[in-house]
Formats: structure tokens, sequence, C-alpha cells
């Protein structure tokens, strides 16, 4: 192909002729001499050699002519060609001789755009067969964002905080970042440092503290400290009301009988996870507002369709083509509009605590991820976008816990028998020491179900992306050259080398595994290492994770203490698959029941 294309390029103006042998008989063939005839044969050969015997079946005389014509031109095109198969070794064998790569069969052996397209819908399939044959190696494989190099688990340990491993160049180059409503993607910029910061310092201290007093909690002056119960709890049981119980689908519940009826699964927890997270992220002016909730449960989704769309064009196009895909632009007018919702309510703030200075009160406190933001950009001496934090806290926070939280209601159900075990849990805990960090902790079995479910689906089959910023040489030797794309595979969470039965759902088995002093710190919902990727690992392990365990435990006592449920027949369970991302199936319906009064082991309201 290279050999045919390059001869438009060499011939002279006229001067190469098209031969017909149709169209040349014996009698009328051109006038030509043969010593170019030699020279074609030749050229003929160097590139085509699995054309044997040589290409005679022309006759001679057509194959003359043709020689004479573009004999002259014969060196030159065998020099390109043999450049170009020079350059193709360096870089395809050479340079990456130490890492085996795999291609699945089919078309995707030969073309890359082929490969990629097989990765988005056979990926788990091409990364067990790679496996297989490169046992406890990496091994390069085409992903659909383009060839990368899987590491096995053993290496988590060595690059999570290697310097040279960036997860943020990786992010920034999967999703776009630069391109207009692709700002959430820029992980290195100023927003993002800040939403990171607050993550890991207030968000986390503030869990057992955060906003008292709008909870559900019977005053005791003498133990006020001790049972200080957060926001979430009040707002999880009233989102409850609105997600599962008041919505036309299963308004039904509220009559005495509490009967059965069919809910999606999928918008019903959204919808909850989204008012619970928006309680916490932006305080109460905007937590039950319609249009804010309409954005923060859609932004994601039209946030990573957009971003795969885009990857379908050459990357020096994108920033042209992205003003025509539909998804780009929601994004664009979603985050307009987001900084429509925040201006007046942070302007209000700001004059509230204005007024408050300069007649000598008290300055409020606004105990909120939003507040929390604007104090750490004042501590920096630098300004924000809040909107922008706030779309990116909905990207990393409110999909995956929604995927988590659908799994556990899935895995519950397909094991009624883990209900009562842990609704007594519950009870026995909360009646204890009420709703505390501490009691959330003391909830063990709660936390081995959530953990082995997410266990079994995790968001995602690989982990702890990154992008080599210089050439590295690891600990095996092996030497990753400036801009590979790495990850680290997540497979121990199904090896049967790891974990007995991998590939049955085990309620107890972290609960029993935390009896074990050795195993106890690695076998907590919160936990990472080698064997557990589900939260990533290292500096870039997910700094929100504590908040998210607990609110994801919160979310399960009051379902569970609230709600019976199984699985509508016709859901299919199978994990929708796409590249290396893992979700829940949309069409997964559950038969839910609110429990009466006298069936509660536990009355929350009064916890």
């Amino acid at each position: 192909l290279l050999y045919l294309a390059s001869l438009p390029l060499l011939r002279r103006r006229r001067s190469l002729v098209w031969l017909n042998p149709l169209r040349h008989t014996p009698d009328r063939l051109p006038k030509t001499s043969f010593r170019g005839y030699n020279e074609l044969v030749l050229s003929v050969h160097s590139l085509w050699p699995f054309m044997t015997p040589a290409p005679t079946y022309l006759p001679r005389a057509i194959m003359a002519t043709a020689a004479d014509r573009f004999a002259p031109f014969t060196g030159l095109t065998i020099l390109l060609f043999s450049i170009t198969i020079l350059y193709l070794y360096l870089y395809f064998v050479v340079s990456h001789n130490s890492i085996p790569s795999f291609r699945p069969n089919g078309i995707g052996k030969i073309i890359r755009r082929a490969a990629q397209l097989q990765f988005v819908s056979c990926s788990k399939d091409i990364l067990a067969n790679a496996r297989r044959r490169f046992p406890g190696q990496p091994f390069r494989v085409m992903t659909d964002l383009g060839e990368a190099v899987i590491l096995p688990p053993d290496f988590a340990a060595e690059i999570q905080k290697h310097p040279h491993f960036s997860f943020t160049k990786a992010y920034e180059q999967d999703f776009h970042a630069g391109i207009p409503g692709f700002e959430t993607a820029n992980l290195g910029g100023l927003n993002s440092i800040l939403l990171q910061s607050v993550a890991r310092r207030q968000l986390t201290k503030s869990l057992s503290t955060l906003l008292a007093d709008l909870c559900f909690h019977k005053s005791d002056p003498s133990h006020s400290e001790d049972r200080i119960i957060p926001a979430l709890v009040k707002e999880t049981s009233n989102s409850l009301e609105v997600s599962f119980t008041s919505s036309p689908e299963v308004a039904d519940m509220l009559c005495p009988m509490q009967v059965w009826e069919v809910i999606d699964m999928k918008q019903c927890v959204l919808e909850l996870v989204a008012r619970v997270s928006s309680r916490i992220f932006l305080g109460e002016e905007l937590c039950h507002d319609e249009q804010w909730l309409s954005i923060a449960k859609t932004y994601t989704t039209n946030f990573f369709v957009a971003a795969t769309k885009l990857r379908l064009f050459p990357r020096a196009t994108r920033r042209l083509v992205h003003w025509w895909i539909p998804e780009c632009y929601k994004l664009r007018h979603q985050l307009h509009g987001a900084r429509l919702l925040l201006h007046p309510i942070i302007e209000g703030r700001r004059q509230l605590r204005q007024a408050a200075t300069d007649e000598g009160q008290d300055v409020p406190v606004y105990d909120d991820a939003l507040e929390w933001i604007e104090e750490e950009a004042i501590s920096r001496g630098v300004s924000c976008d809040p909107a922008l934090v706030q779309l990116l806290l909905t990207t990393v926070a409110i999909t995956t816990t929604t995927d988590l939280v659908q799994q556990c209601m899935i895995c519950f159900a397909q094991h009624p028998e883990i209900f009562k075990p842990l609704r007594e849990e519950i009870s026995c805990v909360l009646a204890v020491g009420g709703w505390t960090k501490s009691s959330l902790y003391e909830m063990k079995l709660l936390d081995s179900a959530i953990k082995e479910s997410q266990r079994l689906k995790p968001s995602s089959i690989v982990s702890m992306r990154r992008y080599v910023e210089e050439r590295v040489k690891l600990s095996t030797g092996i030497v990753l050259e400036k801009g590979t794309r790495t990850y680290v595979d997540s497979y121990r969470m199904w090896d049967a080398d790891t974990y007995e039965n991998p590939e049955d759902w085990n309620a107890w088995r972290f609960f029993n595994l935390r009896g074990d002093p050795e195993k106890e710190r690695l076998s907590q919902l919160v936990s990472t290492g080698p064997n557990n990727l589900a939260w990533g690992h290292g500096e870039h392990g997910c700094p929100g994770r504590f908040f998210a365990a607990d609110e994801v435990k919160i979310m399960m006592c009051h379902l569970l203490v609230e709600y019976d449920w199984t699985l509508e027949p016709s859901s299919n369970l199978k994990p929708v698959i796409f590249g290396i991302s893992a979700k829940t199936h949309p069409s997964v319906r559950l038969v839910v029941r609110r429990r009466g009064q006298n069936e509660k082991e536990i009355d929350l309201s009064n916890v």
C-alpha cells in the first residue's frame, strides 16, 4: 500500500501511463526496450516478498514499458519504504521489547480503531485472555483511550507515590481538559487543588459534627457532645420520602396495607444520593432546588457521553468539532446554569458576614463544602469558581455513590437471609451509641456487606490511571518510556488465591477477616491495597472515600429498617462493561414495600 501510494508522488507529469493489457495487443504494443524490466521485478519482490513466483503473468512487453517509465524512481521508492519499516520497527519493537503486546483475534489485530472499539465491549475478556497469556507480567493492550500498559497489582505500592506517574495528566488527556465544557477535567487547576484539600481535611474532619442542628436527635444535655448526629441522617430520611415514597410509582406505599410496588432502582437511588450529597456540598439553600438537582443528576452522564463522542475524532480537530456535539453543548449550558444558581447564594452569605462584622456580632458559620472551599481559597490568597468546584464534586461523588448503593441493594435482594442480621446489628448499635462516627464504625457486618458488594463489581475493572512523565525503570528492570499510559490490574478482587470462593457473595467475608489483627486494617470498607483497588491506592486514592463510606452506611441503615425489597424477575443483573468502566445495568427494577411501624426493629426518628 505504501508503494502504490508513493507512485503518484514520484511520477513526472504525464510520464507514467497506466497500462491496460486488454488494449495493448501484440501487434499494437508500444515500442520499448527491456532495460528496466529487471529493476521492476526486483522492486516488486523487495516490496512484496510473498508474491512468488515473479509476477510474470503480465505480458513482458507491458512490464518493460512500465519499467522504462519509472525505473529512475525505483531506488527512491525502496529507500522511502525502508525508512518507514525501520521507524516502525524501532517504535513498536525496540522501544517496547520488554513489554509484550496482546491483541484479540479478528480485525483488531491489524487496525487500531477496530481494536479500540473491540475493547469497549469486550474489555473484561480481553484482559482475562492477556493475563492467561502473560501471567504475572505487565502487558500492552489497545484500550478505547489508546495503548496502555497494564501492570500487575504488585506494582501498586511502587507507583503510588512515584513522582513520574501522573494521575492528573492522564485524566486531563482522557477527558479533554482545556476544551469548553470540560473544565472539570482540569485536575491540575486551582479549583481541583482546592477541592482535594477540602476533601482530605474539612470533609473528613467534619463527619462527626456535620450540621447537628438539622438532625433527628433527642436532646440529652449530659451527652450532647458525644451524640451529634450528622445532617446526613435527617436528609436521608427526608429524601427517602421524596425519592422512594412520594414518587408517583410508589405513592400507594403510604396506604396502611404497605403494598408492594415496582420502582426504577437507578432513578430512585440517584434522586436519593443527589439530595443527600447536595445537603453537605451546598447547604440548605440549594439542596432541594429542582433546577440544581437536575444538573447534579445529569451532568456526569453528559460529561462521559460527550468525552466518548469527542474521542471519535482526531485530537487536532476536537477543539472545533465539540461545538456541534449535543452533549458538549449541555455541559457548557449546565456550567452556566450552576453559576447563575450559586452566585446569589455566595453573595448573600458574604453580605451577612460583612453585616455581622460591622455590627460586632457573631459571624454566621455555614458548615458545608461551599463554605469550606471559599475558606480554603481565602487562606491561600486566591479566587475560585464555586460552580466549577461543585460540578467537579458531582462528577466524582454522586455517580459512584449511586452505583455502590445500587450494587448493595441488588446483592442484598439476592441474599434475603442477610436482612435480619443486618437489621439486628443496626438496632443494637444505634440503641447504645446513637448516630455517631463511632457507631458507624461498630456496624462491622454492614461494613463487610457493602465492601463485599463493591468487591464483586467495582466501578472500574482496572485502577490507578497514570501517565508516565519521564522515562522510568521499575524495580523488575522493565522500562516505561515517557508518554506511556498505565493502569494497575484489579483482578485480585476476583482471584481464588486472594479470596476463598471469590465468585460468591459472602456478607461475612470481611467481617471474619477483621477478627485477624493482621488483616483487620485492610478489611474495612475504606481500606485500600493491592488486593482491593476499588478506591484506588496511594496518594491519588479517593480522598472522599471516608465521607462516601459513611454516607452509604447511613442510607443503607434507613433502607434496611424502613423497607423490604426484592428484584423484579425480568431485571437484567449483568453489569454494563464499557471500556474500563463497570456500571449496574440501568434496566434493574425493584419490588419494594414500606415496612409497618410494628415491623421495625428500631424507630430511627427517635434515635
